[in-house]
């Protein structure tokens, strides 16, 4: 009786420190793990500030690259209302002394038909714009002269969009008379092909 006494109290006795024993290393245990979950967390904030600083930069060069959309996009609606200037860019409030002659192919040569061109006193040049379908020629040619008579200008001229772009010339070499201008085209391989006479009548004033 006494020996199974004695054998009681001794495993009591182990089973208590086993007990205590765990406890300690759950304590231990629950110690590392709160560390650790404050370690996550930690990390955790230190993204999320990070994150956020990096969308907050991103959000910003978005912004300036749409305001830079934006003012390009304003530039390019300017510049299109802006004209394409004319190789010969002659508006009247530049040159009040310049005549504008608008010209049609076509026209014959008899004197009730024939488009007639009357120069005002004081107009010193006069610009020769040739009505005309767009064509895929890289230069034109033109020859103004007298009909039965002298040449009167022949030059060359690049092609502006595929138009000839008209040519001027001083009035004081369009005296009265009967005159014809015939326009030729220019191939890219240098052949000439005819486009159209135009044919007026000057009457100075």
């Amino acid at each position: 009786m006494a020996e199974h006494k004695k054998l009681t109290v001794t495993l009591l006795s182990r089973f208590g420190r086993s007990q205590k024993g765990g406890g300690l290393w759950s304590a231990v245990q629950i110690s590392r793990l709160r560390d650790s979950v404050q370690s996550v967390e930690t990390t955790l904030k230190t993204r999320s500030t990070e994150f956020q600083e990096r969308n907050s930069e991103l959000s910003r060069a978005l912004q300036t690259e749409q305001n830079r959309n934006t003012q390009l996009e304003q530039e390019v609606a300017n510049l299109q209302k802006i004209q394409t200037p004319d190789p010969y860019p002659l508006p009247a409030q530049i040159l009040p002394d310049l005549l504008i002659a608008n010209l049609a192919s076509g026209q014959s040569r008899s004197s009730d038909s024939r488009q007639e061109i009357n120069i005002p006193s004081g107009i010193e040049w006069v610009h020769f714009d040739l009505k005309m379908d767009p064509l895929e020629y890289p230069q034109y040619q033109v020859t103004l002269q007298r009909v039965g008579g002298e040449i009167i200008r022949n030059q060359t001229e690049s092609s502006v969009q595929g138009y000839f772009p008209g040519f001027i010339i001083s009035a004081e070499l369009l005296t009265r008379g009967n005159y014809e201008i015939k326009l030729t085209g220019i191939t890219a391989a240098g052949d000439d092909e005819d486009i159209g006479i135009y044919g007026f009548w000057v009457n100075p004033k």
